[in-house]
């Protein structure tokens, strides 16, 4: 298991309880590599005071931010099986994600298998319906057409991911995968908890990030993930119109944002060769604790098992 931090003393001590507290029965999590890109802050001590009680957990350290990509490269280098999953630090995971996650991988014929992503935190506003909506919409889209991000499980049939592949570290892999004859497949039991941006600064920042990316894994790694094809996006987004057709308004108000960073990323990407390989953090979504969590549970009225007492201060 590889868990990507920078800057996340806030949130590396809950993420790494909500990993070691996985159930498990068919699987089996040996190692926990965390790879630290020159975090400033408190996130290196609180991972190393988490493994002196857990072996599992190893802090490696990457002197210089270059990137996700680098800090993936950094962890295949370093892990030692045929099956890995990655993770952010940002997140926390359901007690049976890495279950569901990895449990496809039993069948030969799958290569790779992404997670399902539910926005969690204090947002609200336009950004909270906003994030929302993406993540719903992303759920329909991979009941369909699988596409990854922020929880996956993959066969290393590769060493190492292209140095073109700026921050859809996710994607490339997929596109990897399918190259290599395997199938990528959509675990929507395994549920991965992320804090959307809670600004709409920072909400047209990410969409204009993700944007440029996209655009650097089609035209430099020839792979475009399902997201960016529109006739699938119309399909779920009208499949929600119809399920909610008193937000046809909203809905229109986010896909013109959506449409707005999208002509910004091409613009970005065409005219000044930004790549965003090198992402500034978005403060307003970082941070995500077990309080967001049990507060977005008692919301939706979900029940949740307790996890471990607290692992860190």
């Amino acid at each position: 298991m590889g868990v990507f931090a920078y800057n996340e003393e806030r949130s590396i001590g809950a993420n790494l309880e909500s990993i070691l507290a996985s159930r498990t029965s068919t699987v089996r999590i040996d190692e926990i590599l965390v790879i630290s890109s020159n975090s400033t802050d408190r996130t290196d001590e609180r991972v190393a005071h988490v493994g002196k009680s857990h072996p599992e957990v190893r802090l490696i350290r990457e002197p210089k931010k270059n990137g996700k990509a680098s800090a993936v490269n950094l962890f295949l280098q370093h892990a030692r099986h045929e099956c890995c999953a990655l993770t952010n630090a940002d997140t926390l995971l359901h007690e049976d994600a890495i279950e569901s996650l990895c449990s496809p991988l039993h069948a030969s014929s799958v290569g790779m298998v992404g997670g399902r992503i539910i926005p969690v935190g204090p947002i609200g506003g336009w950004p909270g319906f906003a994030t929302e909506l993406f993540w719903e919409l992303h759920h329909q889209l991979c009941l369909r057409s699988p596409k990854m991000g922020e929880l996956v499980a993959f066969r290393r049939v590769f060493n190492h991911l292209s140095g073109e592949v700026a921050g859809a570290d996710e994607d490339w892999i997929h596109g990897e995968i399918l190259r290599q004859g395997l199938q990528g497949v959509y675990a929507p039991t395994a549920i991965v908890y992320n804090r959307g941006p809670s600004t709409l600064r920072d909400f047209v920042g990410h969409r204009h990030r993700l944007a440029v990316q996209h655009l650097v894994l089609k035209y430099r790694c020839n792979f475009s993930p399902a997201s960016r094809q529109m006739r699938p996006l119309t399909r779920v987004t009208l499949g929600y119109l119809q399920r909610h057709p008193k937000r046809l308004p909203r809905v229109l108000i986010v896909a013109a944002l959506e449409f707005a960073a999208r002509v910004s990323a091409g613009a970005s990407y065409f005219l000044r060769g930004e790549t965003c390989k090198n992402w500034r953090p978005l403060s307003s979504s970082k941070g995500i604790t077990r309080d967001d969590l049990e507060r977005w549970c008692s919301r939706h009225a979900q029940p949740r098992r307790p996890t471990m007492d607290a692992l860190s201060e």
